[in-house]
């Protein structure tokens, strides 16, 4: 359902797609991840000390963020 969905959206303008896209990886969906980032930023507030750590979601498509990690399970994946 998650592959589906994230195929099917889209929120830029479609005029103006080649051009972002060429310099942007997320073009296509920029306008809901600055909404989600100033949301976040308000209603999380870090502490001095932040643990952070990576997770690598299993992925054989030719996405452009598609990473390789040749110490993980699946290789290939997207890097959150």
């Amino acid at each position: 359902m998650r592959q589906k969905l994230g195929y099917l959206i889209h929120f830029d303008k479609k005029s103006e797609r080649s051009q972002s896209l060429q310099i942007k990886k997320f073009a296509m969906i920029s306008t809901m991840l600055n909404q989600l980032s100033e949301n976040s930023q308000c209603c999380y507030k870090p502490e001095v000390f932040i643990p952070v750590d990576e997770e690598l979601q299993p992925s054989k498509t030719g996405f452009r963020v598609t990473h390789y990690m040749p110490n993980k399970p699946d290789k290939f994946g997207i890097k959150f």
